[in-house]
């Protein structure tokens, strides 16, 4: 199931349709447009908004042969003093929403892995994208004779002297917002159907600029239109309030450190 097709750009910028058809004339040649509008638009959203709108696989392991995946990024960096006494380890995922988390891993590299964290460890806000972990048992697991247990005081003691370890923790994880493969669309499909369709159609007058004229006259009656500046002026609005609608529900508070 397509969130917005062609189709939908078409009725939704009908408007600019006119100039478009008069400079391309083939109709394969205007869908190719069009869908390359929504194309770059989504690709421009999905890394503004930080988030992947259809479902994604990502892996921050290394894949094995036969794994399925869609993406590659690359782990997080572990600070060795974010378990204190005020604070939990905790990371906020590159795309959100998050649907699900297959694996959390300590580890150097694909082949020198430390530990893998338990899904019992696990606290995850799937809609703003955060993952806590809370080391439950971890006195228990110290005491026994693992190569966790030797690096378990380094890892979580706020006693020793910090610090960061570079792409050490690693998180496999499915982002996205609905499901292509699926029969029905979440409930705030139309929110996100409109913020594409504005976006797609404020890159079409961008590329339209040069043909879509702000007057005509014919047979002695003139007609003035608005001008395409005063169109992306608005849309350049409709746009941002869809981010800001965006941010508001799918991001968490940003953290400044004073």
């Amino acid at each position: 199931m397509e969130l917005v097709t062609a189709d939908d750009l078409r009725k939704s910028a009908y408007a600019l349709m006119p100039y478009i058809t008069s400079v391309v004339e083939n109709p394969a040649d205007q869908e190719s447009i069009l869908q390359s509008a929504i194309d770059s638009t989504v690709a421009e959203l999905e890394e503004d908004l930080e988030t992947r709108f259809e479902t994604t696989v990502i892996r921050q392991t290394t894949p094995a042969d036969g794994d399925v995946y869609d993406e590659i990024e690359a782990p997080f960096n572990y600070h060795s003093g974010s378990l204190r006494a005020s604070r939990l380890p905790s990371f906020t995922l590159r795309r959100r929403p998050v649907l699900s988390i297959q694996r959390a891993v300590f580890q150097f590299n694909n082949v020198n892995r430390v530990m893998e964290v338990p899904e019992s460890w696990w606290k995850v806000n799937h809609r703003l994208g955060t993952f806590t972990f809370i080391p439950l048992g971890l006195a228990e697991m110290m005491t026994q004779d693992t190569p966790f247990s030797h690096w378990a005081l380094a890892l979580f003691s706020s006693n020793l002297q910090s610090f960061d370890l570079p792409q050490f923790f690693a998180v496999d994880y499915t982002a996205g917002w609905y499901d292509p493969e699926g029969t029905e669309l979440p409930r705030e499909a139309a929110k996100l159907r409109e913020g594409i369709l504005h976006a797609a159609r404020l890159h079409l007058c961008r590329e339209a600029m040069g043909i879509v004229p702000s007057s005509s006259s014919a047979g002695g009656v003139s007609q003035s239109f608005t001008p395409i500046e005063k169109q992306i002026e608005v849309l350049e609005k409709e746009v941002q309030g869809f981010k800001d609608w965006w941010s508001k529900h799918y991001r968490p508070p940003r953290v400044v450190m004073l």
